[in-house]
């Protein structure tokens, strides 16, 4: 039972979870004994969480965050003929689903997108 190696100076057993028997120890032997010694482990150093771990959300969220902007302002802009800052400010007062109502989409497609971006909205950021 154990660990069973063979001694390689002498063809001796070693026996007893890699310790060598008492009785075939020489002193000639034990630096060769060394490599099958049973050998203590270092200590583990404490390790700090992976920059991934933490910073991953926030650049997931980040990144859904400039893509539905850059689809909304885009857009937008293309839709209703709006300028950019306010192409823009309608994608994240849609986003957040405030809805000031200082600007609404007059167009038919442009309304369909609109409740599309609502939903979008809806499922990335809540």
């Amino acid at each position: 039972m154990g660990i069973h190696f063979v001694d390689d100076v002498a063809d001796r057993e070693v026996t007893r979870g890699g310790r060598p028997n008492r009785s075939s120890i020489q002193r000639s032997d034990l630096q060769s004994r060394k490599s099958i010694l049973p050998v203590e482990a270092a200590p583990l150093k404490p390790q700090l969480p992976s920059m991934n771990t933490w910073l991953r959300p926030f650049l997931s969220a980040f990144t859904f965050l400039v893509v539905y902007l850059l689809i909304a302002t885009s857009s937008y802009s293309a839709l209703e003929d709006w300028q950019t800052v306010d192409s823009l400010y309608f994608g994240l007062v849609t986003m957040s689903t405030v809805g000031y109502g200082d600007l609404s989409p007059s167009s038919q497609g442009a309304r369909a997108f609109t409740i599309f971006m609502i939903f979008a909205g809806l499922l990335v950021f809540a």
